[in-house]
């Protein structure tokens, strides 16, 4: 029972949950529930490599990660959540990687620690580390 369990996992890691970011120009996710976080890594990766802008709303887990890319802002009145990896914590240290320092700090000391989501508005997110953005009307 456990090597199926532990099968059906393994699968659902391999699943490219990422969002599909094709063309040029500005990027913008809404309602993105994460996944993998080594496909974060790469769209972060790939989406900083672009240079282009990127606008995060509605985002947890995995997606956080992008919330520090250099080009990244967050849209007013979404939310984003945090919490630890549901492979037993396995993956906060990587998806820890990718946070800005004062983001990191809270998710390794609090909301990493536990699988419940903690959220905040991207007006909180701000309040709580000026290095991210809000997005402009204009964009």
């Amino acid at each position: 029972m456990r090597f199926v369990l532990l099968l059906l996992v393994l699968a659902a890691c391999s699943v490219n949950t990422t969002p599909d970011v094709g063309g040029s120009g500005p990027v913008t996710i809404l309602g993105d529930t994460g996944g993998n976080p080594y496909e974060y890594a790469a769209l972060h990766a790939e989406l900083k490599a672009s240079g282009r802008q990127v606008r995060l709303g509605g985002c947890n887990s995995a997606c956080t990660m992008l919330t520090s890319l250099p080009n990244a802002c967050l849209i007013r009145g979404t939310r984003f959540g945090f919490h630890a990896s549901n492979l037993n914590g396995r993956f906060n240290a990587l998806s820890a990687e990718y946070l800005t320092p004062v983001i990191r700090q809270h998710f390794l000391s609090t909301w990493g620690k536990s699988r419940e989501m903690t959220k905040l508005t991207a007006e909180e997110m701000v309040a709580l580390d000026p290095a991210l953005k809000l997005c402009s009307a204009t964009h």
